[in-house]
C-alpha cells in the first residue's frame, strides 16, 4: 500500500493584500498586522489570513510505500510561488 501525505506551508501575501485590500503605501510588516487586525475584526478572532491572501513558500511530502518511509520538501529559500508549486 502507498500512502502519500502533503504539507503546503505558506506565509502572509503582503504584496497581494496591499492591491487588494487598498493598503498600499505600508511597508510589509505593517501590511501583515493590518491583514491581522481586519481577519480579526471579520471572525471575532483569528488572524488567519483568507486563502487568497497566502503565498506557498514550500510543500513537504512524505510517502509510505510498504516498509519503507521518505520525506522530503519542495522549494528552497528564495524560490517564488510558481517554481515551488
Amino acid at each position: 500500500m502507498q500512502v502519500f501525505v502533503f504539507d503546503i506551508e505558506t506565509v502572509p501575501d503582503t504584496a497581494s493584500a496591499q492591491r487588494l485590500l487598498g493598503l498600499e503605501g505600508l511597508d510589509p510588516r505593517a501590511v501583515a498586522e493590518a491583514m491581522a487586525g481586519l481577519r480579526r475584526a471579520e471572525t471575532g478572532g483569528s488572524e488567519f489570513p483568507r486563502m487568497y491572501l497566502h503565498r506557498i513558500v514550500v510543500i513537504s511530502i512524505a510517502m509510505r510505500q510498504g516498509d519503507r518511509f521518505r520525506v522530503w520538501s519542495i522549494g528552497d529559500e528564495g524560490d517564488d510561488e510558481s517554481t515551488i508549486v
